[in-house]
Order: structure tokens, then sequence, then C-alpha cells
């Protein structure tokens, strides 16, 4: 009876000891496998404790999600990211109208204040990183009055610039609304300028300009 009780009693230690390295096996693996998600998961039940907010902005790569394993050095990377501020919201682009001028005023040589050469400063609020195109809308009107010989007509081809830049003369004897299309790196974040100029004298009328974004 005593060699049997021995016998059993081997055997039941071989069987406890063969669960046990089950039992770590299989931690093993579960922590191979879930240890990201576990980490995670006590990192945010531990934030909830110390009463910190604990939703997680997750990463993706187009319509894939990232999954990324760390060690011990960056561990707590996702946790610092939770403490940090949020970015700032992007600025708004520029109105999809700017009116440079709503005036009407003439050119010509004996214009006072104004004579063969108009100028204006004007300022881009808006990020102009979200414009695609710029058109700059000039008015051009005939400044002779009626029952002369000159009447409805623009005599030279006069030039419009925006900070320097030609955009576009108006065409012998044509008025009237006239669109240019303006290089966008032309245009400066804050203030910018445009200039109209006469190259004949009393030549023409500018009834409005406009600055257009799309």
């Amino acid at each position: 009876m005593k060699l049997v009780v021995k016998k059993e009693s081997g055997q039941s230690l071989t069987e406890v000891l063969i669960v046990v390295c089950l039992i770590a096996i299989a931690g093993i693996l579960g922590y191979v496998l879930f240890g990201d998600n576990l980490r995670k998961q006590f990192g945010k039940s531990g934030r909830a404790v110390g009463g910190h907010d604990t939703s997680v902005v997750g990463k993706t790569d187009g319509n894939l999600i990232v999954a990324k394993h760390r060690d011990l050095k960056d561990f707590s990377e996702d946790l610092d990211a939770l403490d940090a501020p949020p970015p700032p919201p992007p600025p708004p682009p520029p109105p999809p109208q700017m009116e440079l001028s709503t005036n009407a005023f003439h050119m010509g040589d004996n214009a006072p204040g104004v004579g063969l050469s108009w100028s204006k400063d004007f300022e881009i609020t808006g990020d102009l990183s979200q414009v695609s195109n710029a058109e700059l809308v000039v008015s051009f009107s005939s400044a002779i009055p009626s029952g002369t010989w000159q009447l409805n007509s623009i005599h030279q081809e006069d030039p419009v610039f925006i900070n320097g830049h030609e955009v576009g003369r108006s065409r012998v004897g044509v008025h009237g609304e006239y669109t240019f299309t303006v290089d966008t790196s032309w245009l400066n974040q804050g203030y910018n300028n445009i200039t109209v100029k006469s190259t004949w004298g009393d030549d023409f009328d500018v009834d409005y300009i406009n600055l257009n974004f799309n």
C-alpha cells in the first residue's frame, strides 16, 4: 500500500507541473498577441482612476489602422500624446471676393490726386495655401464726353499690376469688364499692392476692381 501511495503522489506532482507549464505558455502567448491592447487598457484605466480624459485618437494610414509594437523606451508614448494640447485649427481661406475699389476714378493727366497712375495697398488675411486660382476683375469705361470723335474708346493698352507683376492690359478701343488670371505666387500673406497706369493721358475711367479666389 505504501508503494501505491507514493506512485499516486508522484503522478499528481507531474500533472501539476504540466498544468503550470501550460498556463505559463498560454500567458506568454497571450501577452505576445494581446500585449499592446492590454497595455492601452491598463493605461486608460490608470488615467481614469487619476481623473484624466481617457479618449484616444487612432492613428491611420489612409483607411488602414497602424499598430505599433513598443518596448520600455516608448511604452508611454500614446499616454504622453494625450497630455499634449490639441493643435490649433488651420486658418480659413480668403473670402471668395475682395473689393479692392468700389468708387469709380478717372485716369488721366488732368485728374487731381490720380494722374497717370493709381495705386492702393490691400491686405489678404486668409490662408493663401488653400487658394487654387485667383482672378482680378477690372471694369474700364470711356472717359471722353459724348459728342466727340473719341467717344467710347480706349486709345492705348493700359497695364494693371499686382505687387509689381503685370497681370494684364486693356485693349485698344474695347471698354467694359476685363478678367485677368493672377499667379497666386505673386500674392503675399498680408499686405499687397495694386497699380493701374494710363499710357495715354485722359484715356479712361476705372469703375471697380475685385480680386476673386476659388
